[in-house]
Formats: C-alpha cells, structure tokens, sequence
C-alpha cells in the first residue's frame, strides 16, 4: 500500500477558504481548528479509498428496489 501524504494545515485552510467563500459562509473564529481536523480527516480517509481501484462495472453499493 503506498504511503498517504496527510493535509497539511495551509492545504487545509486553503481549502477551508475557498469552501467558505464559494458557500458565502461566515464562520465563527472558534470552529477553524475543529474544521481544519475536520477536513484533514476527510482527505485521509479520502486518500485511503483513493488507494483501492474499483473497475466501472462494479456496483458500488446495492439498489433498493421495493
């Protein structure tokens, strides 16, 4: 399994910038650190999954059919 590089912080606040802004959010100064944790998590579980090919063809989850 190769090595997975983890977000660094600036990646995080980057992207945390840009999210805000295309979502014309403001957020409170007291949430960044649990969001920039946030986002970091979720790109490394992100680049777990990135590690595992998925053919096309392969259903990725079951269809509920009632």
């Amino acid at each position: 399994m190769p090595v997975l590089k983890p977000m660094s912080d600036a990646m995080a606040e980057q992207y945390m910038q840009i999210v805000f802004e295309t979502m014309d959010l403001t957020v409170d100064a007291a949430w960044l650190p649990e969001i920039r944790n946030y986002f970091k998590i979720s790109a490394r579980l992100a680049g777990i999954l990135e590690t595992y090919p998925i053919a096309i063809t392969e259903d990725l989850a079951p269809v509920f059919r009632p």
